[in-house]
């Protein structure tokens, strides 16, 4: 199968800002440098702008914040049942894979990225997911409309 890769330099930025909600490069450079930020009061608003995403990586075996949502061992799961349970269970938003190259040696650790997946691409054991996922993995996840029907 054909593959086509390519390589976005903005991405990496849209990234930050979506998970950070605008870090700048200028930050980033003081923080590399040792000087760090300090804290301050906590109030509930305060909190709730730190109520954000970050990005990870998981695998889809039988542990992990993936677990159960798809068999990746059946050859029939595809990344669009994946993508689509993360999100509506998970409040997981998935963006790509990371796979194990097919023609690499055995015990190599080959692996190249697919990003844009098709909804029918079909998942193999051995995948990776990159994916945003709610900052406190802690908080259990319930969907919006639950969310606005409690509220009422």
């Amino acid at each position: 199968h054909s593959l086509q890769t390519y390589f976005n330099e903005s991405a990496l930025t849209l990234i930050r800002t979506l998970v950070t909600g605008g870090a700048t490069p200028e930050l980033e450079l003081i923080l590399a440098e040792g000087a760090g930020l300090r804290g301050g009061y906590s109030t509930p608003e305060l909190l709730q702008k730190r109520d954000r995403c970050r990005i990870a990586q998981h695998s889809l075996g039988n542990s992990g914040p993936l677990e159960g949502l798809v068999d990746a061992s059946n050859s029939n799961a595809t990344y669009g049942q994946l993508f689509s349970r993360a999100l509506n269970e998970k409040g997981m938003l998935c963006f790509g894979l990371y796979r194990l190259q097919d023609d690499a040696p055995l015990n190599s650790n080959k692996r190249y990225v697919i990003t844009s997946c098709p909804a029918n691409l079909r998942l193999q054991p051995g995948d990776l997911v990159f994916l945003l996922e709610p900052f406190d993995p802690g908080l259990q996840y319930e969907p919006v409309q639950k969310r606005k029907n409690a509220e009422i």
